[in-house]
C-alpha cells in the first residue's frame, strides 16, 4: 500500500508540475501582450465578458495566433535544425524543460510518425506496451518501449518477430493508458493477450 501511495503521489506531481509552469508562462505572456493590445481595446467596450476583461481575451487571441504563426515557421526544415540545436546544448539542461515538452507533444508526437503501430512487445517474461517502428529485411523489429508516466522517453528494442505481437490499439489511447501508470490495461487489452496474433507485414 505504501509503494502504491508513493507511486500515485509521484505520478500527480509529475502531471501537476507541467501544468503549472504552464499556466505561470501563459500568465505571463498574456501579460506582455496585454501593453501591445492597448490601443486596439480602447476601441471597444469596457464589458467583461464572462468575468473576462476585453484586453485579457485580445492578449489571448493575440497570444494564439501568434503561437499558430510560429508552428508554421517551426514545421521549415532550418527552424528545425535550429530548434533541435538550441534544445541539445541550452533547454535540455533546463530542469523540467523535457517534462514540459513531454506534456505538449505527448500522444501526438507517437500520432504523426509515419508506419508506427501499437504492439505488445515481450521482455524478459513479461508484455509491454510498446510502439512498432521498424520491420528490417530480416525480419527482426525496431521496437520502441515507452517508460510511465511520460512515454516520448524509454528504450529501444531489437527484438525477434515472435516476440512483437500487434494489437488493434489507437496509439492515443495506448500513450494514455502509459500516462496513467497502466489503469484501464483491463479493458484496452482484453482478448489481446491469449494466443498470438498475425505477424505485422514487413514494412518498406
Amino acid at each position: 500500500m505504501a509503494r502504491i501511495f508513493r507511486t500515485t503521489v509521484l505520478g500527480g506531481v509529475l502531471f501537476l508540475l507541467p501544468v503549472v509552469v504552464i499556466f505561470v508562462i501563459l500568465r505571463q505572456a498574456v501579460a506582455l501582450i496585454q501593453p501591445a493590445m492597448a490601443p486596439l481595446v480602447r476601441r471597444f467596450p469596457e464589458r467583461p465578458i464572462a468575468g473576462v476583461s476585453i484586453a485579457t481575451l485580445a492578449a489571448v487571441a493575440a497570444l494564439v495566433v501568434i503561437c499558430f504563426l510560429a508552428g508554421l515557421i517551426a514545421r521549415s526544415g532550418p527552424a528545425r535544425r535550429v530548434t533541435g540545436l538550441l534544445e541539445w546544448t541550452l533547454l535540455a539542461q533546463l530542469p523540467g524543460y523535457m517534462l514540459v515538452k513531454s506534456f505538449f507533444t505527448g500522444a501526438a508526437q507517437f500520432g504523426d510518425a509515419e508506419g508506427v503501430s501499437t504492439v505488445l512487445a515481450r521482455i524478459e517474461d513479461a508484455w509491454q506496451l510498446a510502439f512498432l517502428v521498424e520491420t528490417h529485411d530480416d525480419g527482426m523489429r525496431t521496437v520502441f518501449v515507452p517508460g510511465a508516466p511520460s512515454p516520448t522517453s524509454g528504450s529501444v528494442y531489437y527484438l525477434n518477430a515472435d516476440r512483437v505481437r500487434p494489437v488493434d490499439i489507437p496509439i492515443q489511447q495506448a500513450v494514455g493508458t502509459i500516462r496513467r501508470l497502466g489503469a484501464g490495461s483491463q479493458d484496452l487489452l482484453r482478448g489481446h493477450l491469449g494466443e498470438p496474433g498475425p505477424v505485422p507485414s514487413p514494412r518498406a
